[in-house]
């Protein structure tokens, strides 16, 4: 969280390169959380790989999703940490 700006926008950084490069994932700490929510709706009855493979996730929730959370970050960055959260 970069706590300069007021939104509090939320970055994060994979670890293991030699070097880190963050990437922001959320425009604020409140879009941040309601991504969070989205992606718990999402889930239910997907906690783990038995009820994944019972309740697999379609294309069609997985888009919905990843245009719900870039509307709400203003459509203003990349959901591919998003994309990959869902990839498990």
């Amino acid at each position: 969280m970069d706590t300069s700006e007021p939104a509090l926008p939320i970055y994060t950084a994979m670890h293991g390169e030699g070097h880190w490069n963050a990437e922001r994932i959320s425009v604020s700490l409140d879009a941040f959380l309601e991504s969070l929510a989205e992606f718990s709706r999402l889930s239910a009855g997907r906690t783990c790989p038995v009820d994944l493979e019972k309740n697999p996730l379609d294309d069609q929730s997985r888009t919905a999703f990843l245009m719900q959370v870039s509307s709400l970050n203003k459509r203003q960055l990349s959901t591919s940490f998003w994309s990959a959260l869902l990839e498990g």
